[in-house]
C-alpha cells in the first residue's frame, strides 16, 4: 500500500526491534524497555508477485538484523550530520509487530481483563503513520495511528480499506500470493471510474485535413475563408491559389510523407501555402521567418524538407544556405492559370499532415510528426462538441509553428467558418488591434494561450464600451491558466463559454478539456478535465502502473494506435513510450 500511494517505489521503513543483547547472564531479569529501531530498505521497483516481494523483504530484514548493533537512530543521526538538515533524514512510517511472541499475546489477554479497549492511540514525534500488529486469541489485530492533518481527506481511509481487503484475500485465496502484483491493488471503484472516463472510443473519421476544407467548397465558394487587413480570400479564391501551388509542388516531386517547409510571415499567404502543400500530397513543416538564417537552415536540414516556400527576400537568403529548391509564393501566384484540372488526393489518413518543432527544452528542438487522422479527430471533436459552424469566425493569433494554428486554419475552414488574421507588423500583439478586428468582423471564437486573453481582458477592463459582443466561445490552452482569469472573462462576456484545454503536441493539438462554469475558491488550479474523443488520460507511477487517487505520478496520454489498430499508444506529455496491446 505504501509503495502504491507513494511517489517512489524505493523507500525506507522504521521497524521497532526488541533488542536485548546478551551482555550479562542476568540480562533477562532486568525490567525495562529494550526497544530500538532498525531501518528497512523497501525496493519495489521490479514487477514481482506478492510472494516474491515478501521473500525479498524478509531476506533484507534478516541481513539488517545481523547489524542491529547499529540502531536506526544512529543511522538517522549520521544522515542528518552528513546532509546538514535533520528533516531530510526522517523516516516517518513505523511498523511494529509482536507476531510470534506468545508473551505479548498473553499480556494483551491480561489487559482485556480490565475491560474492553474502546480507544487507543500512539503519538511519537516525527512519525506520520504507525502501523501496529499483534495476535489475540488466534486472530490478527492491526491498526494504523495516523497524523490525519498531513494527508488529504479520506486518503488514509481508502488506503486502510484497500489494505484490509487484500489482507483478507491473502488469508482466503492461495492464488493471490503468486498472481497479484502491485498494479492489481488499485481500489476497484477507482478502476471503474477511470474506465468510464476513458471510454472515449467513437468511429474515427477517414477524412484528410484539406479534404474537410474541400467538402465546404460547393456551398461556400463566394463566402470569406480568410480575412486580413490587406486581403480577403473567399473559399473559391483560397482553393484556386492553393491548387495552383499544389500543381507546382507536384511537379517538384511532392508526395505523401515528404516535407515542404513553409517560411512565411503570418498572413493569408501562410494559409495558401499550408493548404497547397497538403493538396499536393506532401506535409508541411512551419519554420519561423524571424529565426536567424542559420537556425532556419538547421531546421531545414534536420527535417529533411524536400523544398521550401518563402517570400522573395527570405527565398533569396535561404537559397544561399541551402541546396534544396525554394519556391517564392508570390511568383507562383502571379503565374495563376485558369481551369487547372482538380488534383486527386494521394494521401491516406495515416500519412503525415505536418511536423511542428517544439521549443527544445530537452536539448535540440525535436520535430513532432502528426498524421491527418490524429489532427482530424481533434478538429471534428471540437467542432461537434461546441457547435462550430458557418457563422463562426476565429481571431488567429498563434504562429504557424505553434499547433494552435492548426485549429485556427483547418478547424474553422472545416466548419465553413472564417479565419481572421491580424496585421503582420507590430500590431500583431496589440489588444487594441484585436478588438478592432473582432468588432469589425464579428469574431465568435477565441483560441490562444491564456496570456493573450489576459492582455485582452486588461485592455477591455479599462475600456468596457469596446467589448466585442459577438464572442461566444473561448478556448484557452498551452500554458498555466490563472485562477482569476475565468471570472474576469465572465465579467466581460457573461454568456460566453470558457474552456480550458490541454495535451501535448504529439497527441494532435489537444487531448483533454474542462468547461469552466464556476471557479471554486478552494481550488489550487483549474481542473485538467476529461479526455476528448478517441483519447485517454492516465496517471502512472515510475513503473508505469496506475497511481491511485492522491497518489503522485506522471501524466500520460493514450491515443488509438492508428497504424496498428491494436491498442492505445501511451505518451508522457512530450514523449511516446509504449503500446498497450
Amino acid at each position: 500500500m505504501l509503495s502504491l500511494w507513494s511517489r517512489r517505489s524505493h523507500f525506507t521503513l522504521n521497524l521497532t526491534l526488541f533488542n536485548r543483547f546478551p551482555l550479562h547472564p542476568d540480562i533477562n531479569e532486568i525490567v525495562g524497555d529494550f526497544t530500538s529501531l532498525t531501518l528497512l530498505e523497501v525496493d519495489f521497483r521490479s514487477r514481482l508477485p506478492f510472494s516474491e516481494r515478501a521473500q525479498a523483504l524478509q531476506k533484507q530484514l534478516f541481513e539488517d538484523l545481523d547489524r542491529r548493533q547499529c540502531s536506526g537512530i544512529r543511522v538517522l543521526r549520521e544522515l542528518a550530520r552528513r546532509r546538514g538538515h535533520g528533516r531530510q533524514a526522517a523516516m516517518p512510517v513505523v511498523f511494529t509487530s509482536t507476531l510470534g511472541l506468545t508473551q505479548a499475546g498473553e499480556s494483551m489477554d491480561a489487559i482485556r481483563q480490565l475491560g474492553e479497549i474502546v480507544y487507543g492511540i500512539s503519538q511519537t514525534p516525527q512519525v506520520w503513520l504507525d502501523h501496529q500488529v499483534f495476535e489475540e486469541q488466534g486472530a490478527l489485530v492491526f491498526y494504523w495511528d495516523v497524523v490525519e492533518s498531513l494527508f488529504p481527506a479520506k486518503l488514509v481511509d481508502e488506503m486502510f480499506a484497500t489494505y484490509c481487503h487484500w489482507l483478507e484475500q491473502l488469508a482466503t485465496d492461495e492464488t493471490v500470493w503468486q498472481q497479484v502484483r502491485r498494479e492489481h491493488l488499485l481500489p476497484m471503484a477507482q478502476q471503474q471510474q477511470r474506465a468510464r472516463v476513458n471510454a472515449t472510443a467513437v468511429p474515427v473519421s477517414e477524412a484528410l485535413l484539406h479534404g474537410l476544407f474541400a467538402d465546404q467548397l460547393p456551398e461556400r465558394t463566394q463566402q470569406p475563408a480568410v480575412i486580413t487587413p490587406d486581403r480577403c480570400l473567399t473559399y473559391g479564391e483560397l482553393a484556386q491559389l492553393a491548387q495552383q501551388l499544389a500543381h507546382q509542388l507536384r511537379q517538384q516531386g511532392a508526395m505523401p510523407n515528404k516535407l515542404v517547409a513553409v517560411v512565411l510571415e503570418k498572413g493569408w499567404r501562410q494559409v495558401v501555402a499550408v493548404m497547397g502543400v497538403l493538396m499536393s500530397g506532401a506535409a508541411y513543416v512551419p519554420i519561423d521567418p524571424q529565426l536567424p538564417t542559420q537556425r532556419q537552415q538547421q531546421l531545414l536540414e534536420q527535417s529533411q524538407a524536400h523544398l521550401a516556400i518563402a517570400d522573395a527576400a527570405l527565398g533569396s537568403a535561404l537559397g544561399c544556405f541551402s541546396s534544396r529548391p525554394v519556391l517564392v509564393l508570390d511568383e507562383v501566384i502571379a503565374q495563376l492559370r485558369e481551369n487547372l484540372p482538380p488534383l486527386t488526393w494521394v494521401q491516406q489518413p495515416e500519412d503525415l499532415a505536418y511536423v511542428i518543432y517544439t521549443s527544445g527544452s530537452t536539448g535540440l528542438p525535436k520535430g513532432v510528426a502528426i498524421s491527418h487522422r490524429g489532427a482530424v479527430n481533434t478538429i471534428c471533436d471540437i467542432n461537434e462538441r461546441f457547435g462550430v459552424g458557418v457563422g463562426d469566425r476565429v481571431l488567429a493569433l498563434s504562429e504557424l509553428n505553434f499547433d494552435l494554428s492548426v485549429y485556427d486554419i483547418f478547424g474553422i475552414l472545416a466548419a465553413g467558418g472564417t479565419v481572421v488574421i491580424p496585421a503582420g507588423d507590430d500590431r500583431r500583439r496589440d489588444p487594441a488591434h484585436w478588438v478592432q478586428l473582432m468588432s469589425t468582423n464579428q469574431v465568435t471564437l477565441w483560441n490562444s494561450v491564456p496570456a493573450f486573453m489576459q492582455m485582452l481582458v486588461e485592455y477591455l477592463s479599462r475600456q468596457p464600451e469596446k467589448v466585442p459582443s459577438s464572442l461566444r466561445l473561448i478556448l484557452l490552452s498551452g500554458d498555466w491558466l490563472p485562477m482569476e482569469l475565468p471570472e474576469l472573462i465572465k465579467a466581460l462576456w457573461s454568456k460566453a463559454e470558457v474552456v480550458s484545454l490541454g495535451g501535448a503536441t504529439e497527441a494532435s493539438i489537444w487531448s483533454i478539456l474542462y468547461r469552466i462554469e464556476k471557479v471554486d475558491p478552494n481550488w489550487k488550479s483549474i481542473p485538467y478535465g476529461k479526455p476528448m474523443k478517441n483519447q485517454q488520460f492516465h496517471v502512472l507511477s515510475e513503473l508505469l502502473e496506475p497511481a491511485p487517487v492522491w497518489g503522485p505520478g506522471q501524466l500520460y496520454i493514450g491515443e488509438w494506435d492508428w497504424q496498428q489498430a491494436t491498442g492505445w499508444m501511451l505518451r508522457r506529455q512530450g514523449l511516446a513510450l509504449l503500446l498497450i496491446q
